[in-house]
């Protein structure tokens, strides 16, 4: 038995029970249906084994619509190798003869010569079955041509007394013109149907059992049920697409593939071209696919449709109305032919559209046509592509932006899309099209045929990839317009001159005058009411021009948790992020810094990422994680190349040549030098970055001289520009720092100083770097006090790297004025975080022989487990504190307890870190507590 005939043994035995009655002269006519690949045309042939194994002669033919233009066809076939008697071979060869000289179409009416030419031919079937049992077999009957089913007629009223078993294998769903033959037939007393229903669960589980040599779990026959609807062809085909598994293979989900695709294609070509075509309607209408809908897009009636769509739920292809599995869907629509295809997607987006149907789905079919549609579509397009944006769906915005601007008529329509197209694919995925898209934007600047907002946005991406001359001629033509500007143009104009302040400030004169106001020292909190994109702007505006203050970072914070990360409001949120991380606030940017990151990435977004990892590595550097730092700042130029960066690119650079700097990688530092920098990045927010790192570099590698000069660009442009704050880059600490390796300490710490009284209150990472920094201009003597103001700061603010250049500093005075023992407790803390931090010069200068020596023996003392996070709180404090090197005097005075009580804490605290004195303390102490040196 096959592998069609699962579930077929009650059928095949109806059919053995039929032979062995029409061997004993009892003739009968079967007819077997059942929907197409139900498995007829295979039970049909395994029976017809079985009668000739059996001693019948079995005469077969099978019929398709070639065979209904062809008189007598289907006798003919059955004739071919009967074992026929001279005189009744003569008298069929003349019959068949006279018949192929027939004229198609016949008529359905018997004519007496029609009649005459049954009789003969139905003579020599009966005459055979004389001698033996006859099974005349018909696969596809339904295709016959009318004189053979006239025939077929003629042998079922004269069947009873032969000995003949008639069986005819017949299509359910058959069309009006055979349904007047199969009445005559089942009319007969002597005919019985047999109907073929779909398999059950059980029988597709043992179909794939045996197919697939491994147990089959009741969920994976579940599958392939569900995918086929119980029709074996289309089981069969799943089956044929699973690999090879073995004896001992393990199926997992069943995935159909090429050989479901060409049996459903199979299933809908046998059933004729009017089934294709609504197959068709409905898989390119998907969730729209109503009988109404169908009917309406190929030119059919909703009836005929309705029962198209009930033939193919009762095939297997169906359930509810559409495509069982999506590669049957898909299958459909790739083998039309392209130009019908085309046809149907416009005319299915105009049915759709003139229904209200949402633009998305008008569009999808626009776009698949990508033909030449109407004007009305230029409108649903654009819709469609702004809802896109907004969702953060930026791909199919694209596409609907390119077609709409093809198909546009109008020029100042056609450079509105432009402006659109530009603007989308420019925020979320710059390319090589970045430049196309530019010099169409300059084009539409120059004819003036964008309105005042839109030039605006024309205006942000000129500025971005460094087109600051055409930027700027642009805002001299909205300053010389003679037309008033709307509220619209004037709100984007106010947030491009927050822009501009904080990062294009050599444009702001060239503002027009009727759209410039001050920037808010302290910016109005966000409200529902609020916009948050002009509030983002003035946030980093703010930070930028007049320090750090409550209500910028206020507003920061709260369009970053509430803002949704997509290609319209990039922008906005970069720079909430930045006023926070300018604002020193790395405590809140840090975490909504990770959150946009992860959102950007699962929404695979690459301008996105790119943009907010550079931030995450800025973010690093001035945290101390320089490891993190430098991976942030090369994925940001992998994920945007840095030729279609823009003038952004001093960012990540930045990040990068200040990371190598720190880690001593120099090699990886000149390698970022080498690389080119848009030349439109000068007089740029983005210079100050750049330069700042140069200068650092400089300062590390042995050049003060030429450090001081980068430092004193960056001062003298943020004094123009009216941006100098210490959060941005503070560039009077690094020129400082670069005036005492020139022994200029007098006007190092006027500089300091000067840092430290523009700092305000909230800018602390910044205050901790400037204080330690005044230290090293001032006696040894007088550097405790700022040196321990500066390590309490940066532990705060968890600034690794800068603490631990504060503790080597504080260590080096230790040693300085004699106190070796301290100074080596507190050096061993500065190099395990310099070490943590993978800040190599700084752990080779605290290495012993560089003055504070670092005895090696305390470097890897096994803590006891539970470490750190066994210490009460109070033992923690106290073991903090006598790691730092303070007596227990000063513990206590600076605790408020005892010194009995200090005595205590440290030693059940040595007993629980497995120490025996204050100079094997681990760093981990330190690190949990704000403490103090002196």
């Amino acid at each position: 038995m096959t592998v069609n005939l699962f579930e077929r043994d009650a059928e095949m035995g109806v059919l053995r029970e039929a032979f062995a009655a029409a061997v004993q002269g009892r003739g009968e006519t079967i007819i077997l249906s059942g929907v197409i690949g139900a498995g007829k045309t295979a039970l049909l042939h395994e029976f017809n084994e079985f009668a000739a194994e059996s001693g019948g002669l079995v005469l077969a033919s099978a019929c398709g619509p070639a065979e209904q233009e062809l008189p007598l066809g289907l006798m003919e076939q059955l004739f071919r190798d009967a074992p026929l008697s001279e005189e009744n071979s003569r008298r069929v060869h003349d019959v068949l003869r006279e018949a192929s000289a027939l004229t198609p179409p016949l008529s359905d009416a018997l004519t007496p010569s029609g009649a005459r030419m049954i009789r003969g031919l139905c003579t020599a079937l009966l005459d055979l079955a004389d001698s033996r049992p006859v099974v005349v077999s018909v696969d596809d009957v339904q295709s016959a041509d009318p004189l053979s089913q006239q025939c077929l007629l003629y042998l079922a009223r004269r069947i009873p007394r032969a000995r003949l078993l008639l069986l005819l294998n017949e299509r359910t769903g058959i069309q009006a013109a055979d349904r007047a033959f199969r009445a005559d037939l089942t009319h007969q007393p002597h005919c019985r149907r047999l109907k073929l229903g779909p398999l059950s669960a059980g029988a597709v589980a043992a179909m794939l059992g045996e197919r697939l040599d491994t147990t089959v779990t009741d969920q994976l026959a579940g599958e392939c049920h569900a995918f086929s609807g119980g029709n074996p062809l289309l089981v069969r085909a799943v089956v044929d697409d699973q690999p090879h598994r073995g004896e001992h293979g393990r199926p997992g989900a069943l995935v159909p593939g090429e050989a479901f695709a060409d049996a459903v294609l199979a299933c809908l070509h046998r059933s004729g071209a009017h089934t294709v075509e609504v197959a068709r309607g409905l898989a390119l209408l998907g969730d729209f696919a109503t009988p109404e809908f169908v009917g309406a897009l190929i030119g059919a009636g909703t009836a005929s449709v309705t029962e198209v769509l009930e033939r193919l739920e009762a095939i297997g292809l169906l359930e509810g109305g559409r495509f069982r599995h999506p590669v049957g869907r898909t299958a459909v629509l790739h083998h039309m032919g392209v130009t019908r295809r085309v046809e149907l997607h416009l005319r299915a987006a105009e049915l759709l559209h003139r229904e209200g149907v949402e633009a998305r789905a008008v569009a999808e079919h626009l776009v698949a046509a990508d033909g030449h549609p109407g004007p009305w579509a230029v409108s649903v397009l654009q819709d469609a592509a702004t809802r896109e944006v907004a969702g953060g769906r930026v791909a199919f915005a694209l596409d609907c932006l390119e077609l709409a601007r093809r198909s546009c008529a109008d020029e100042r329509r056609r450079a509105v899309l432009t402006v659109l197209l530009a603007d989308t694919e420019l925020r979320s995925s710059p390319s090589s099209a970045s430049t196309r898209h530019l010099s169409r934007l300059n084009a539409a600047l120059r004819e003036g045929e964008l309105g005042g907002r839109l030039t605006v946005t024309a205006i942000d991406h000129l500025l971005w990839f460094g087109h600051t001359d055409q930027a700027g001629e642009a805002l001299e033509r909205l300053r010389g317009s003679v037309e008033p500007l709307d509220a619209e143009t004037t709100a984007s104009l106010r947030v491009l001159q927050r822009s501009l302040a904080s990062s294009y400030p050599g444009l702001l004169a060239r503002m027009p005058p009727g759209a410039v106001e001050p920037v808010a020292k302290e910016p109005t909190p966000v409200t529902v009411a609020n916009d948050p994109v002009l509030h983002a702007a003035e946030a980093l505006a703010s930070v930028l021009t007049s320090g750090p203050n409550a209500d910028a970072v206020t507003a920061a914070e709260q369009i970053l948790q509430s803002g949704r990360l997509t290609g319209a409001t990039l922008t906005t949120l970069t720079n909430a992020l930045y006023a926070l991380i300018y604002a020193d606030r790395l405590d809140l940017a840090l975490p909504r810094c990770d959150a946009l990151l992860a959102e950007a990435r699962a929404r695979k977004f690459p301008t996105g990422e790119s943009l907010i990892v550079a931030g995450r590595a800025e973010i690093a550097v001035r945290l101390g994680d320089l490891a993190g730092a430098e991976e942030c700042a090369s994925a940001a130029t992998s994920l945007v190349p840095a030729p279609h960066w823009g003038v952004g690119l001093g960012v990540p650079l930045a990040s990068r040549l200040l990371a190598a700097t720190a880690t001593g990688r120099f090699d990886v530092a000149e390698s970022v030098l080498d690389q080119a920098v848009p030349q439109g990045m000068f007089g740029t927010r983005f210079e100050l970055h750049y330069r700042y790192a140069c200068g650092d570099y400089y300062l590390a590698t042995g050049r003060p001289h030429a450090a001081l000069g980068e430092f004193q660009i960056c001062g003298e442009l943020m004094a123009d520009w009216g941006i100098d704050t210490p959060g941005l880059v503070p560039w009077r600490v690094g020129a400082a720092q670069a005036m005492v390796a020139l022994e200029e300490r007098a006007q190092a710490r006027r500089l300091v100083e000067e840092q430290l009284a523009r700092g305000g209150t909230g800018a602390v990472r910044s205050r901790g770097v400037a204080l330690r920094v005044l230290a090293s201009t001032l006696d040894p003597r007088q550097r405790f006090r700022p040196l321990r103001e500066a390590v309490d700061i940066l532990h705060g603010c968890g600034a690794r790297l800068e603490l631990a250049r504060a503790f080597a500093d504080l260590s080096q005075v230790h040693q300085m004025l004699g106190s070796s023992e301290r100074a080596r407790m507190i050096a061993r803390r500065a190099w395990q975080l310099a070490k943590a931090c993978q800040a190599e010069p700084l752990c080779q200068q605290l290495m012993p022989g560089s003055g504070a020596v670092v005895p090696r023996a305390h470097l890897s003392r096994p803590v006891k487990a539970g470490g750190v996070e066994a210490l009460s709180d109070a033992e923690r404090r106290v073991a903090a504190l006598a790691g730092q090197g303070l007596t227990n005097r000063e513990i206590a005075r600076k605790l408020r307890i005892t010194v009995s009580t200090v005595e205590q804490h440290l030693t059940r605290a040595y007993r629980k870190l497995n120490v025996r004195r204050r100079t094997d303390l681990p760093a981990e102490t330190q690190l949990d507590f704000v403490g103090t040196a002196s």
